[in-house]
């Protein structure tokens, strides 16, 4: 189901939507190349649906289920995904700036190579998520679970990320400088020893700058966190 059909279907409605899928299972929705811009759809269900290159900036989808859909090069800036179901969703090289992810379900989802710079992804569930190579600066993490996730390579400059749980987590040459990181849950299995970081702050508003003058050591930063 591709094209017209399927913006006819929209027209109908949430409801009419959610029914249709709820009764054809079996197929998988094509949304790709559609404009979807400014629209509401919260609480849709777009699960499994393909939305590769779709444009969703400003878009309402609090509450949607988009779990395994195909988002990759979607543009999803200023979207609102609040309390989203996005589990094993593709999320590769999609530009989310400034979205809205606070509660999202995001555990095992793929953000390789996207753009998130200003996102707020508190209280998220990023549970062995792969954010590989993503732009995650001046995000906001307070209080979410990067639990299993892997990290690496991401920037994470200016971040904002108070009680983070990140047991378990690669943090193989992400990028810390600038952020605001205070009360982390880690353990052994946290790989923080090759992150890059030459200073952070314990308070927000840029107080209590970490170290006060100079540069962190290589590897300091694991031990501070």
């Amino acid at each position: 189901m591709i094209g017209q059909d399927i913006s006819l279907l929209l027209a109908q409605g949430i409801d009419a939507w959610n029914h249709w899928r709820a009764n054809n299972r079996e197929v998988t929705p094509n949304l790709s190349g559609i404009n979807l811009s400014g629209a509401d759809l919260s609480g849709i269900n777009l699960s499994g649906a393909n939305l590769s290159g779709v444009k969703l900036n400003r878009v309402n989808l609090s509450g949607a289920d988009l779990s395994v859909a195909n988002v990759s090069r979607a543009n999803l800036s200023r979207a609102n995904l609040q309390a989203a179901n996005l589990t094993v969703a593709n999320f590769s090289e999609a530009y989310l700036g400034e979205a809205n992810l606070h509660q999202a379900n995001l555990s095992g989802a793929n953000f390789s190579d996207a753009y998130l710079s200003r996102a707020d992804l508190s209280d998220a569930n990023l549970t062995v998520a792969n954010l590989s190579g993503a732009n995650f600066s001046r995000v906001t993490l307070d209080r979410s679970d990067l639990t299993g996730a892997n990290c690496s390579e991401v920037n994470f400059s200016e971040m904002s990320a108070v009680k983070l749980t990140a047991i378990g987590a690669n943090f193989g040459k992400a990028i810390f400088t600038c952020a605001y990181l205070e009360d982390w849950t880690t353990d052994e299995s946290t790989y923080l020893e090759r992150a890059i970081c030459d200073y952070f702050y314990r308070q927000r508003s840029q107080a209590e700058r970490c170290p006060k003058e100079g540069k962190l050591a290589p590897g300091e930063l694991a031990t501070l966190l």
